[in-house]
């Protein structure tokens, strides 16, 4: 049953394009609020759904919006957005009922197709765009996105499970049908901590509300996902990321609340993936391309004000600059400490070395500042 009026299909001589089906029809009786008209940021939570998909080059033509409770409503905002709605009559029955009568009245045979659920708007279209490449280059029946060794959302089916979903009986799930094809699943690893939140509850959504206002940067679980699964630096490079955090954040706090500017986490993240400026020059370029390109723009800029930083301008510092410092220790706090415990000449030698290092590239007026942070970074391991 359409809600909005249908499309008629081209014939075409080229392979189906891939298609998205969002389920929106449920009662949102754990959110307290109809979630799929719910305000989140520029527009609702279904707006942002079909955004995430149009951003990623699929067709109005092939997004389909499944309605239910509340049709009228959810369909007047597929018809004002150009996409495709269907009634989901048997909404009673569950969410499967929903993906099935996407599937089945909205999407093409032969059609690969997403499946997102409307309350899981926080996917990055690079996810989007992830699934569809592996699907050019790494044939199976479906794909599917993991976080952290965690499977999330939104698979894309391949024509074969999503025919299969079609025929399947109400009384399944698409775990289930997933279940089937498990030996040809292809799962593709994504830094995308979205892909594993869902937005059903009042304190999930504010969890999501805060989420959104810092998608240009990475959560710490991102971070990690990033160097880990992403850029797959070696063990070694990882932990110098974290040692590089460790001194970071050591800095931060000889500095103190009155000499920096900082958000404790953006902090973290920066310092971790600063390893990957090292060796510099194109591979460093080439990172913090990427970094943009996956929907980190905010961190790929300040790596990029970190690797052209000449100095550490004045006080306040923000996390370009404390990274920056962090890194001419050369995450080697350690070895400094180490030194420190020494008794003899070579103590002080260490020290004075980095700290003549440091001081060479702060601006005079915070020299004394930057003195006092090396050595309490030293001092405090």
């Amino acid at each position: 049953m359409s809600c909005a009026g249908p499309i008629a299909f081209q014939k075409s001589d080229r392979q189906p394009s891939v298609g998205a089906v969002i389920p929106s029809a449920g009662f949102s009786a754990r959110m307290g609020a109809f979630k799929p008209l719910l305000h989140l940021g520029d527009g609702t939570v279904l707006e942002r759904s079909v955004s995430l998909f149009r951003t990623a080059g699929i067709p109005l033509s092939d997004i389909v919006v499944v309605a239910g409770h509340r049709a009228e409503a959810v369909g007047s905002v597929a018809m004002r957005l150009g996409v495709r709605c269907v009634v989901n009559t048997r909404v009673r029955e569950g969410m499967f009922s929903s993906v099935q009568a996407g599937l089945r009245e909205g999407t093409r045979i032969g059609q690969a197709v997403f499946v997102l659920p409307v309350d899981q708007p926080l996917i990055r279209a690079s996810t989007i765009s992830a699934l569809i490449e592996a699907r050019r280059h790494r044939p199976g029946a479906y794909w599917q996105p993991v976080f952290r060794g965690t499977e999330g959302h939104p698979p894309l089916l391949g024509p074969e499970v999503a025919a299969e979903a079609r025929r399947a009986s109400v009384s399944d799930t698409l775990r289930d049908v997933l279940a089937r094809y498990r030996a040809d699943c292809v799962s593709v690893a994504v830094a995308d901590e979205g892909t594993v939140m869902d937005m059903d509850t009042p304190g999930a959504f504010r969890r999501g509300l805060s989420r959104l206002t810092r998608l240009g940067e990475p959560s710490e679980a991102e971070a990690i996902a990033l160097l880990q699964d992403v850029f797959r630096v070696t063990p070694c490079t990882y932990e110098q990321g974290v040692r590089v955090a460790r001194a970071a954040r050591r800095v931060a706090g000889a500095l103190g609340p009155m000499e920096t500017d900082l958000d404790p986490v953006r902090l973290r993240t920066i310092a971790m993936l600063s390893v990957l400026l090292d060796p510099g020059g194109a591979a460093a370029s080439e990172a913090c391309r990427k970094m943009e390109a996956l929907g980190f723009p905010s961190a790929a800029g300040i790596l990029r004000r970190i690797r052209t930083c000449d100095g550490m301008g004045t006080l306040p510092m923000d996390e370009a600059q404390v990274v920056f410092l962090a890194l001419r220790l050369g995450g080697g706090v350690g070895r400094v400490r180490t030194n420190l415990q020494r008794e003899g000449p070579g103590a002080d030698a260490a020290v004075e070395r980095i700290l003549r290092c440091m001081e060479q590239t702060a601006s005079p007026e915070i020299r004394p500042t930057v003195r006092e942070a090396v050595l309490a970074t030293a001092e405090g391991g």
